[in-house]
């Protein structure tokens, strides 16, 4: 009762109704597992795109709404739908950008951005909270509710003025006050109670079982599958014109710009494709796709995985349109599910430099990433001890009384996702370099997810799981790059920074090559040249570097200095504990990154270290960094081997 069945989100129903039927055998309910009720209400005419299509076509529709969605770039393309809007006599699109829907509709509205409007939702337990705005809208556009307000015959209320008369209306909330809404975020005590989940499974659920087996005896008699996956950055291609997400790099595939055929070692020797070669894929409906192909550990054979949101038609921009990729949503039929079983494969001739963030894979016998199993570590605790002992060196200590700066980072809680990039991109002003930038290896995060593959005993290559390293400046006590810069451009501060002034850098690159972990950046390029309403992007706490010098990690000097003004003017000594977060430990949703001063001895960051499994990357080498790191440790079930 102490497990949990983890089905996926892209498995048919009955798939999950029978994770729920053995949580049910394992009394796994109300254990761990928790079934809610769901909190949003279904309407009880929904019409599919394939049914609207239908309506269309027999002129059933004469005035149709399209609030929020692009279904002529997201519908499956065998509906056609672009040409069934063009039926249609009264047609609306209300979106971000105008885009391949707004252009088969009779009228565009501008849509205002969920953080320039107010608005309400229910989270997955059904507490009700509180959509505010960030900043007044920039343009002349409408919200969701503004726009349905004004269908409903009251088009001169804004979205708060909105918000208020529901709330004002609701019974449920006629004793509570809206001010205290607005400053909670969310309603006290409105999640919803558990669901008393039903005794016996579903009726249709033998004849789901049924559909299942036949299936997969087709796929054993059409061994190739295509699979459709949601992007974890473009979603449907509703992000594609954010650079910072175009260029965060993919889980596994460290890809950027663009998607992907993703194949398994094994499927791709027999097809002699190698990363880059452009492929076309059909479907046994005689759709085609033209995409570059990219060898993925992991993949099972046979299946070809390709993200969702990319290819011609997602949104116009400057972003969007340097993506390379294909619209995999033109393959959907409307029979399927999220994947196209039969699939051929070929390859083209072509070929397509992939912007990839890390070429490597291996460590290249050296301990950067330390990680064991459960069984390894209980064997030998102390594997990190040859990681975690300082050696001995001719260089002095910056001794200060100031409290020092420190960042612990645990792998095990780590997944990967890349939160920490684009919140430290925001914070300090990181430009984007595009798909060419990415190819000529010039990206210019100050953190990068590095992946390498877990090989122990029994594992086959293309099936070791990963361990993921964020890697950022280890702000070293005895950096090297201090010692190279001929200009003092990168010193030490007395609370353990290693700082850049770079009104003094002349872009001589030197402390880049001295550095062992590669995560200094050098912006060849005036990224940054922007003047328009771009600029509302950048932080104004951080400076907007010119082309020519080099970036890194600063642990968030900003942050650091401001509090220390705070302190100094609320009459204080020193700063508390956990009062600083940098930005990637902000965002982190594992928190699996920690940063205090060591002086703060009951903070994570500090008792993290005395851990067993805490390491620091290149220990041997001496640099001393103020980074360190908890070894990933592994629980794999023996029987699964």
């Amino acid at each position: 009762s102490a497990c949990a069945l983890l089905v996926g989100d892209s498995q048919p129903p009955a798939v999950h109704a029978l994770a729920h039927l053995m949580h049910r055998a394992l009394d796994c309910i109300g254990t761990s597992v928790r079934l809610l009720a769901c909190p949003i209400e279904r309407p009880t005419e929904q019409l599919s795109p394939g049914q609207l299509a239908a309506a269309i076509d027999r002129d059933a529709v004469r005035s149709l709404m399209l609030l929020g969605v692009s279904p002529v770039y997201a519908a499956p393309a065998t509906l056609d739908l672009e040409h069934a809007l063009a039926k249609v006599p009264d047609s609306w699109h209300l979106a971000l950008y105008e885009d391949s829907t707004s252009g088969a509709c009779k009228r565009f509205v501008p849509a205002s951005h969920y953080m320039e409007a107010w608005g309400d939702g229910l989270a997955f337990d059904g507490t009700h909270t509180l959509v505010q705005p960030l900043i007044r809208p920039l343009h002349d556009s409408a919200s969701l509710v503004e726009m349905l307000a004004a269908l409903a015959g009251l088009p001169n209320l804004s979205s708060r003025e909105l918000l208020q008369r529901a709330w004002a209306q609701s019974a449920a909330r006629k004793d509570a006050d809206f001010e205290r809404f607005a400053s909670l975020g969310f309603v006290e005590g409105s999640n919803t109670a558990h669901r008393n989940p039903p005794h016996a499974p579903h009726p249709e659920l033998p004849l789901q079982l049924d559909t299942l087996r036949s299936e997969a005896q087709g796929r054993e008699a059409r061994p190739l599958e295509l699979q459709l996956v949601a992007s974890n950055t473009m979603h449907d291609g509703r992000f594609a014109n954010v650079g910072w997400l175009q260029e965060l790099p993919q889980l596994r595939t460290t890809l950027t710009w663009g998607n992907a055929a993703l194949l398994s070692e094994a499927t791709a020797r027999e097809a002699s494709i190698e990363d880059g070669d452009v492929v076309q894929l059909s479907t046994p409906e005689g759709l085609m796709l033209e995409l570059p192909a990219l060898r993925v550990p992991g993949q099972p054979n046979g299946l070809i995985s390709i993200a969702t949101g990319y290819g011609e038609g997602a949104v116009p921009g400057a972003s969007a349109q340097a993506a390379r990729g294909a619209n995999v949503f033109s393959a959907w039929t409307d029979r399927s599910r999220n994947w196209l079983l039969g699939v051929s494969l070929r390859r083209t001739g072509d070929h397509y430099t992939l912007p990839r963030t890390q070429q490597f894979v291996g460590p290249e016998s050296r301990d950067l990433a330390l990680h064991r199993t459960l069984a390894e570590y209980r064997a030998d605790p102390g594997f990190a001890r040859e990681q975690q002992q300082r050696p001995p060196s001719m260089l002095p200590l910056v001794k200060s009384d100031r409290g020092r700066w420190l960042m612990t980072i645990d792998t095990s809680a780590c997944s990967g996702c890349g939160a920490c990039m684009v919140a430290c991109q925001a914070e300090n002003n990181i430009p984007v370099v595009g798909p060419q930038g990415v190819r000529d290896h010039r990206e210019m995060h100050w953190i990068r997810i590095d992946h390498y593959p877990a090989d122990h005993a029994g594992d086959a290559p293309q099936e070791a799981p990963q361990v993921h390293q964020a890697m950022l400046c280890q702000h070293c006590e005895h950096a090297p790059c201090e010692y190279v810069c001929p200009v003092g451009a990168t010193v030490h501060s007395d609370d353990g920074l290693n700082e850049m002034v770079y009104n003094r850098c002349v872009g001589t690159r030197f402390c880049s090559n001295n550095c062992p972990y590669k995560v200094r950046r050098f912006n060849w390029f005036d990224y940054n040249a922007v003047r328009d309403t771009r600029d509302l992007a950048s932080n104004p706490d951080v400076t907007v570097r010119e082309r020519g010098v080099m970036e890194k990690c600063t642990y968030c000097v900003q942050r650091i200095r401001r509090a220390e003004y705070r302190v100094r003017m609320e009459g204080r000594e020193e700063i508390g504990p956990g009062e600083v977060q940098t930005a990637c430990e902000q965002a982190c949703p594992t928190q699996a990154i920690r940063f205090d001063q060591e002086r703060h001895v009951d903070t994570e960051a500090v008792r993290w270290r005395s851990q067993p499994r805490f390491y620091r990357v290149l220990n041997d080498l001496g640099t001393r960094p103020r980074t360190g790191y908890l070894a990933k440790i592994r629980n794999p079930n023996p029987e699964l081997g």
